[in-house]
């Protein structure tokens, strides 16, 4: 079993937040930066890195914020202030994510004073690789410094697979945990 994060930032300090209403069973630890760990479990097992996959911020409040909707869509839309505030998200950061996650076709829009946002699939059909995808764009194992690092060719191939697998593995995982899993473990 692979044990590990896939990190987008190496974060100093990282606070450890419950999404209030939203979901339980999900932590988020915001890192004061760019990079916001999602991790699902009880709070034992949040407390070890070792057992998260830490996301960019806008991939775990994309994920937060459809997990809520999936909740809360009892025939109607779901408006994003409310998201916001049940979530703490601020507004107008989730609203761009909320676009991002529109014009991806994960979630639809629709407008007027009692629009909002609803899930284009049923949750058990929505993954969390096409919330991901949606905002940070394709997960891939690419080893970003090879080019800045002279020699050592061998290594930088072989550290490169290695990325590659870890890369296909968290693709694999993302793509078979839905919403309605997520919802079903609350």
């Amino acid at each position: 079993m692979i044990s590990g994060w896939i990190s987008f930032a190496r974060p100093l300090a990282c606070r450890v937040f419950r999404t209030r209403e939203c979901f339980p069973h999900c932590i988020a630890r915001d890192c004061g930066g760019t990079t916001t760990s999602l991790v699902l479990g009880d709070q034992k097992e949040c407390s070890k890195d070792r057992n998260s996959m830490q996301l960019g911020k806008a991939s775990a409040y994309g994920a937060f914020a459809t997990l809520y909707i999936a909740k809360h869509e009892t025939g109607g839309p779901v408006q994003g202030r409310d998201i916001a505030r049940s979530c703490r998200i601020p507004e107008e950061y989730l609203l761009k994510i909320l676009q991002q996650l529109v014009r991806s076709q994960v979630l639809r829009s629709e407008r007027g004073r009692t629009g909002g946002f609803l899930l284009r699939k049923p949750p058990s059909r929505t993954t969390l690789l096409e919330i991901v995808e949606a905002i940070q764009g394709p997960v891939s194992g690419d080893l970003t410094t090879r080019r800045e690092i002279k020699g050592a060719e061998p290594a930088k191939d072989v550290v490169e697979g290695v990325c590659n697998d870890i890369a296909r593995y968290a693709k694999s995982l993302l793509r078979r945990t839905t919403i309605r899993q997520l919802l079903d473990k609350r």
